[in-house]
């Protein structure tokens, strides 16, 4: 979410953190989380299971992560 504008906010109000290394491989996913190689929050758990179901993780906001999202934003 770091590396996401939002509306309403000046150039320099904030600087926008990109996500390292490359996006995902949209013809060949993983059957892991396809953003493992990047992630800076990835657990053991994101290199066993496939990735989790979608869930809500603020207002309008929703996830498919392992991590407790809330706590990193």
């Amino acid at each position: 979410m770091e590396s996401v504008p939002q509306l309403g906010e000046t150039s320099s109000s904030r600087r926008l953190v990109p996500i390292k290394g490359l996006p995902p491989n949209l013809i060949n996913m993983p059957s892991t989380c396809a953003f493992l190689p990047r992630c800076k929050y990835s657990l053991e758990k994101c290199r066993q299971e496939p990735w989790p179901e979608l869930r809500q993780a603020g207002v309008e906001h929703y996830v498919s992560c392992y991590a407790d999202i809330q706590e990193k934003m």
